[in-house]
């Protein structure tokens, strides 16, 4: 395949990414192949490892959902796919959103990184959170339903 790379880098324990391009095969089977990666939670599902096998609810990644996989060491993995779109459609809802790399919009009342957050105060984002990054993944809270692109 000739798109574009992505070089995900895992430390030891729980890591909240996701994927900034379009996997040939999203399956976790294919995705995450590595045994030293146990455990995968994304909105309202999980995974897990269970004698080389993916147990749970989540059967396959999607390109607008963020994750927290747990890795038993540090271990960096490469992964070759398509390009995203730059106007993706999210179905954000009132409450906490598993996302990836959404642009900020003002009914989002905060944002959670893995270690960093900011909030929405006095128009305008307040907090560690500074960025958002290709392959990282967000917990958004948002004010109200969206449905859309929420790219600027």
């Amino acid at each position: 395949q000739g798109g574009p790379n992505f070089t995900l880098s895992l430390h030891s324990g729980e890591n909240l990414i996701s994927f900034p391009i379009e996997l040939d095969n999203p399956s976790l089977d294919v995705v995450f192949q590595d045994e030293r990666i146990t455990k995968v939670i994304g909105e309202g599902v999980a995974s897990t490892r269970v004698n080389g096998t993916w147990e749970g609810s989540l059967s396959s990644i999607e390109p607008t959902s963020a994750y927290y996989i747990n890795a038993s060491e540090d271990l960096t993995v490469e992964y070759r796919g398509d390009a995203l779109s730059l106007y993706m459609v999210y179905n954000i809802h009132s409450g906490n959103n598993y996302v990836s790399f959404p642009e900020y919009h003002g009914v989002i009342t905060s944002i959670q990184g893995e270690g960093m957050a900011s909030t929405y105060i006095n128009g305008r984002y307040e907090g560690s959170l500074q960025q958002l990054c290709p392959g990282k993944g967000y917990i958004i809270n948002s004010s109200q339903d969206i449905y859309g692109s929420i790219w600027g």
